[in-house]
């Protein structure tokens, strides 16, 4: 099954490391086609990666920033998102993920098998 991220939305905030963070998502990650749910996982760890890279870069400011995939159970999608540990309701950076229901190839469109 192949899955689609359209784009990175992030939430307006004065961190350094949140825009940093957001920016990141948005350039690495804006019109993207995974062929599988593993490559969903190596996303996260990616983000978990420059998560880690930012915490060294910034020191001073807020350290817990986790990066989760949630599948909604009964939906075609689910969302990447990057939320403040202790705060679930002010999220750094969401992106949504839908099952590609095909792919238009040259202007023909192929079934997602």
């Amino acid at each position: 099954m192949k899955y689609f991220i359209d784009d990175a939305q992030g939430c307006k905030t004065k961190n350094g490391k949140g825009v940093e963070l957001y920016r990141y998502c948005a350039d690495n990650y804006r019109h993207v086609i995974l062929d599988s749910e593993e490559e969903i996982s190596n996303i996260i760890n990616d983000i978990q990666d420059k998560i880690n890279d930012l915490n060294r870069k910034y020191p001073r400011s807020r350290q817990s920033l986790v990066a989760n995939y949630r599948k909604f159970k009964y939906a075609d999608f689910g969302t990447i998102s990057v939320d403040w540990e202790d705060n679930n309701h002010n999220a750094c950076c969401t992106m949504k993920v839908v099952v590609a229901k095909g792919i238009l190839v040259d202007g023909v469109m192929q079934d997602n098998d």
